[in-house]
């Protein structure tokens, strides 16, 4: 028995998870980027912390900045 194969049809089906691989690839890099935005907004702000209480000339506050 010959099997008879639709190569139109798995071309058009392999196009379609290409578009699928490349879109969860995309947004998952999103993902990543919005992740690693937000940390080094943390990260900024306790820079800005630690040197507005350095500037205060407040060392029991700047420890605090740097433990946290």
């Amino acid at each position: 028995m010959q099997k008879i194969y639709d190569f139109e049809k798995i071309f058009e089906l392999l196009n379609q998870m290409e578009h699928c691989v490349n879109e969860v690839a995309r947004l998952r890099k999103t993902l990543n980027d919005k992740s690693v935005e937000k940390v080094m907004q943390t990260e900024r702000k306790k820079a800005d912390n630690l040197i507005q209480a350095l500037m205060q000339n407040s060392k029991s506050k700047a420890m605090d900045y740097l433990i946290s």
